[in-house]
């Protein structure tokens, strides 16, 4: 089977961190934006104008979510297991991880629906 890493050069490595720093930055922003929501709309439970908290509280799980997969995303990148496909293995094109850079499968396999995942192979490396 194919090679567990995906040889990078430095300057893309060092672009695809500064992508995947800007969604993490970005996801927390928008946590701190909801976490206010959703207490300002706690706080003003009362008030006719308050907002849907159970739609907030599904978009703020939402986000946190997404935020633990970008992270995990980085820890590829530091470990050099980053940019291949989860369910394939087949190495991610360079493009594709700019314009999703914690991307975990394919393009095929997403239109296919075959996002099973793997088992890490013994001695891969």
């Amino acid at each position: 089977m194919s090679e567990a890493r995906v040889t990078l050069t430095p300057l893309e490595r060092l672009q695809l961190r500064e992508a995947l720093q800007d969604r993490w930055r970005e996801q927390v922003r928008r946590i701190t934006e909801l976490s206010v929501d959703l207490h300002s709309a706690l706080d003003d439970a009362d008030d006719e104008t308050c907002i849907d908290t159970a739609a907030v509280a599904v978009a703020l799980s939402d986000a946190r979510l997404r935020l633990v997969e970008i992270e995990q995303a980085m820890r590829r990148l530091d470990d050099r297991s980053y940019g291949r496909c989860f369910a394939c293995l087949i190495p991610l094109p360079f493009s594709d991880l700019m314009g999703e850079p914690d991307a975990r499968h394919c393009t095929d396999c997403r239109r296919s629906g075959a996002t099973r995942i793997v088992p890490a192979i013994a001695g891969a490396g």
